[in-house]
């Protein structure tokens, strides 16, 4: 976990600095993510099809996946999970005991695995559980380390073949209208990755060892992207964000009040739905967690609620005129270690209502983080402190000061 105050038992050297950072020290959490939304801003700017090396693969990305529409009054709910890394046991074994709900939608917005066929099996099971399934792959899913995907170049060829898994198993990426009983809304997957400019808050002072990105995060070993595209810069962020205007347009009527915009991605589209960093194990994360490409995609299509991942947070938070909800199962040690920054809405027991054609919109749901934030302003400024959770990975320096608990130490741990 990145922001474990919940934890209280103590653990050696680097051994926390987190599943959410991606950091080379354990697994990861987050990534790109698939899937087709709306020609908005005036016209496709799509990524030339020489990133993907010839008009056969980038057809893969322009593919029309036409908006659907579900039989009238047999949707009632749509719902939504993110980051159910299904390497681990007992998320597979959370997968298979899911009460089936046929007639409900679900969006699942990211990490499933790095390898196919497990990924595979992972939304063939969902299908078999509730009426609509709609999807965009996470970081985990475009890593290219598997022996039974070595003819797999890069990772917008992983792109590729997990679009394509999607679509012989029935798993949306493109629009979908949702039509039940009382109302209707509209759910857009959208295609994304992190980029480092997206963090525009000051970075920690006064301490020393905190890592760069590139030397934390898997992604940049575990990735590999076409020239002239580098993780480095915006480029990949950028070229993955534009293949959403290749996809197709929305239903009629789509961001009206009487059909609403639900949209989702794996990443994070605004810095505000991240902790401040001297929260964080790791204070380089937010270079790593998200894209102001996506952000402003958000706000041009007019979303009334937007689903995100990667982070492994609970979140409910308004901001501006759009809702923007995280509801990620993520790894089991973390429910253990710090549930109560997990918890929302019906997490763990099954994946999150955020809509239902009776009633619209369900109400604001309690998340820890989410929660604090409705109470303290941001103060990215204050530069020079870290949690009494995240000092000792560090060397303090002259002006280096540790902070309080933002809510108060884990019982037992009390200063």
């Amino acid at each position: 976990p990145v922001v474990s105050q919940d934890c209280t038992a103590p653990v050696p050297g680097n051994a926390r600095l987190g599943t959410t950072a991606c950091c080379r020290h354990r697994r990861s959490l987050a990534g790109v993510v698939g899937g087709v939304g709306r020609n908005c801003g005036g016209g496709a700017m799509a990524c030339d099809a020489s990133l993907v090396e010839g008009e056969a693969e980038a057809a893969a990305f322009t593919e029309p996946v036409a908006a659907a529409s579900a039989a009238e009054g047999s949707v009632r709910r749509v719902r939504c999970i993110s980051d159910i890394h299904v390497d681990e046991e007992e998320n597979r074994q959370w997968l298979a005991g899911l009460p089936e709900h046929p007639e409900d939608v679900l969006i699942v917005a990211g990490d499933l695995s790095d390898n196919l066929a497990r990924a595979r099996s992972a939304l063939r099971t969902l299908k078999g559980k509730y009426g609509e399934v709609l999807c965009v792959p996470g970081n985990h899913d475009l890593w290219l380390s598997r022996k039974e995907e070595s003819g797999v170049r890069d990772s917008m060829e992983k792109l590729q073949a997990f679009l394509a898994m999607c679509r012989d198993e029935g798993v949306r990426t493109g629009p979908l209208r949702v039509d039940g009983e009382g109302g209707s809304c509209c759910v857009v997957p959208l295609l994304s990755w992190h980029h480092q400019s997206f963090d525009t808050e000051p970075d920690i002072t006064c301490w020393e060892g905190i890592p760069r990105p590139e030397h934390a995060m898997v992604d940049y070993s575990r990735c590999k992207w076409p020239s002239p595209l580098s993780q480095t810069d915006e480029s990949v962020a950028r070229a993955l964000d534009e293949l959403n205007d290749r996809g197709p347009a929305f239903p009629e009527g789509a961001g009206a009040a009487a059909l609403p915009i639900i949209s989702f991605s794996h990443f994070v589209p605004r810095f505000e739905l991240n902790p401040e960093k001297r929260f964080l194990f790791l204070p380089c994360l937010l270079k790593a967690v998200g894209s102001r490409f996506l952000g402003e995609r958000v706000q041009r299509i007019g979303s009334a609620m937007h689903v995100f991942g990667h982070t492994h947070f609970g979140w409910d938070a308004m901001l501006g005129n759009t809702r923007y909800v995280q509801a990620a199962l993520g790894y089991p040690s973390e429910w253990r270690e710090r549930p109560a920054s997990m918890e929302i809405g019906d997490l763990p027991k099954e994946p999150i209502v955020l809509w239902t054609s009776s009633h619209g919109f369900a109400p604001p749901m309690a998340a820890r983080w989410s929660d604090y934030y409705e109470r303290h302003a941001r103060t990215p400024e204050v530069t020079h402190t870290l949690a009494p959770y995240v000092a000792p990975m560090y060397r303090q320096l002259p002006g280096g000061e540790i902070c309080d608990w933002p809510m108060g130490p884990p019982k037992g741990r009390e200063r």
